[in-house]
């Protein structure tokens, strides 16, 4: 099933774009699509640890796009260790309990229960949104 992650655009305060992901299974809870996409993202790093050994070149506009958001890199990661799938999937649902972010399907909130029960239909549109917390 492929549906859409709304993603921040590099560099730009405001722009966000929809990114298609493809799932494998169809999740009858949110804890499931949650698990489901974290692992998805965990094995995508694990893949791809150490493929960025060659400095890659950028763009002028890619540059420009970087600096607007206050960070020029080539983004390569210094990291070698790799990801936790378990340890991932366990943060990822406790975060979403404890509302660090929040998930919008098609701009309606999932509120904080991932025991929650959840209908996803071809082309859904998912927002993740960190809420920060601020103190002073």
């Amino acid at each position: 099933m492929r549906i859409y992650i709304q993603v921040k655009k590099l560099g730009r305060r405001c722009c966000v774009e929809a990114v298609p992901f493809e799932l494998d299974i169809i999740p009858a809870t949110v804890g499931e699509l949650l698990e489901e996409v974290v692992l998805r993202l965990a094995d995508n790093y694990n893949a791809n640890l150490g493929a960025n050994d060659i400095l890659s070149c950028i763009s002028d506009s890619a540059i420009h796009d970087m600096a607007v958001s206050g960070k020029v890199g080539f983004g390569v990661s210094y990291n070698d260790q790799r990801a936790d799938t378990r340890h991932a999937v366990d943060n990822a649902i406790q975060s979403y309990v404890d509302g660090i972010y929040r998930l919008f399907i098609n701009d309606s909130d999932t509120g904080c229960d991932p025991t929650a029960s959840l209908t996803l239909s071809e082309g859904d549109i998912l927002t993740f949104v960190r809420l920060t917390m601020l103190s002073g």
